[in-house]
């Protein structure tokens, strides 16, 4: 469209100290000059990708255009979308941007009716890349931190999240400037998902030693996880990638001579209440990929014809740890029976359960609840056990101590049904008062006494026994 600039002409001067401006109105010459509208784009690498709020850490860059021959300047500022506008009068422009990293320069645009089109184009062909380092580790105590994780080196691909803002990149665990977890390339910028994917268990020959898995559990991370926002310009803080620390461990799960095919193992963390299962194959072979840290492994009673299996074993798994290639024997469950009486009565307790603890480190088991008899079932694998209890009611509680009864479970007693008796002591909760009864009539009250012109006061005291 076309404009008119009123073009101010004379001499006119800045006072810069007393903050001024100065104009000899003698000689001030007004002029109208014809303009036209001129809109341009701002764009980077090629002419794809605009400098707008797509780019992190995106700010609008000031585009100034001075006239070759008057020297009067016309700013303007670019939008989000990256364009811009300015109203020009005729003439021939050089045509600066603020943003140095940008990397526009020497442009210039005649304006005038000659010339056609009002398009200000300018791409910044010469803007560098942005250097990026990721560091990639096994995030151990779960806070993020680089150093307290175990560095390694995988594969992923960065995918940008905006069209024509950056390009798609692989990157190989085999690629050599891996360094400790450290991989550093240049990107064009803009926002990129990081996409990993996590280990196949099946594929034996390409699977790692330690599973892939985003960490996104981690205080601070994203949604969606871990995109990585690459500025134009210089990053000084290296991109941190934790991975859930979880490592390979494969084993057989025997009875006798044979794997136990079809089997559900289970896995108890021994420090939270974290648990999974696993299956067996048909020779009994499992695998997985486990969080560092000490677990129980677990056959529940499982039953084949007509006798049932079991196990127990402590699993502890780290990157140094005996994980792979283990060797897990079931034995054939040994049946308890326990017959559960009140210490001083010799009364069955009916509805109680025994939690069998075992002083190998195996987890817990629960024996029970007993029956109208006393009389409580469960089985237990080898090892040496020993068993507590403790049931309250309001005023009643019946308890068994830790190292009361110890008891010890063979290979020899696989299959077999064993018997104990054990009772439980029963205490009874008795609430009363306990008082200085000065006066002697036998009730509690607040009792003040003098002495030698001092104040004696005797408080109430409850005990409960």
């Amino acid at each position: 469209s076309k404009l008119h600039a009123i073009v101010l002409g004379g001499d006119y001067s800045w006072d810069f100290e007393n903050g001024t401006f100065g104009v000899d109105f003698n000689d001030l010459n007004l002029t109208m000059e014809p303009s036209l509208s001129r809109v341009g784009q701002l764009m980077l690498y090629d002419n794809e990708t605009y400098w707008d709020e797509k780019i992190p850490n995106w700010s609008p860059a000031e585009i100034v255009a001075t006239n070759d021959e008057s020297g009067v300047s016309w700013s303007t500022f670019s939008t989000t979308t990256g364009g811009f506008e300015f109203f020009v009068p005729y003439g021939n422009y050089s045509v600066d941007v603020s943003i140095e990293e940008l990397a526009i320069n020497n442009v210039s645009f005649n304006v005038s009716d000659s010339v056609e089109g009002g398009d200000w184009t300018m791409i910044g062909e010469n803007a560098s890349l942005t250097s990026i380092t990721v560091q990639t580790f096994l995030d151990i105590l779960g806070d993020g931190v680089y150093e307290n994780g175990t560095a390694v080196s995988i594969d992923f691909t960065i995918r940008p999240i905006f069209v024509d803002h950056g390009n798609w990149e692989n990157i190989s665990a085999d690629n050599g400037t891996w360094e400790e977890g450290n991989f550093t390339w240049a990107l064009q910028a803009g926002e990129y998902e990081v996409i990993i994917d996590s280990q196949n268990l099946s594929n034996e020959s390409a699977r790692k030693d330690f599973q892939t898995t985003k960490s996104c559990s981690v205080q601070g991370s994203e949604v969606p996880c871990f995109n990585l926002k690459v500025p134009l310009g210089e990053v000084e803080e290296p991109f941190l990638i934790p991975l859930e620390p979880k490592w390979l461990m494969t084993a057989q799960v025997m009875h006798l001579t044979e794997g136990l095919d079809n089997a559900s193992i289970k896995f108890y963390n021994v420090d939270n209440d974290e648990f999974f299962d696993v299956d067996t194959n048909e020779t009994g072979h499992l695998q997985s990929y486990v969080s560092v840290g000490d677990w129980h492994v677990v056959l529940h009673q499982d039953q084949r014809d007509e006798y049932f299996l079991e196990m127990q074993q402590l699993l502890n798994l780290s990157e140094s740890s005996d994980r792979t290639n283990l060797i897990w024997n079931s034995v054939s469950s040994t049946n308890i029976s326990v017959n559960l009486t009140e210490a001083e009565t010799d009364i069955p307790l009916s509805g109680y359960t025994i939690t069998a603890v075992s002083k190998d480190g195996f987890r817990n088991v629960s024996i029970g609840p007993s029956d109208a008899d006393g009389i409580a079932g469960g089985t237990l694998t080898t090892g040496e056990w020993t068993f507590f209890l403790n049931r309250s009611t309001t005023t009643d509680r019946w308890l068994i101590e830790e190292g009361e009864y110890v008891e010890t479970i063979s290979i020899l007693n696989a299959s077999e049904q064993m018997y104990y008796n054990f009772t439980a002591t029963k205490t009874t909760l008795i609430g009363g008062m306990i008082f200085w009864d000065l006066d002697g009539n036998g009730y509690q009250n607040n009792h003040r006494k003098y002495k030698s012109g001092r104040y004696y006061c005797f408080k109430q005291s409850h005990y409960f026994v």
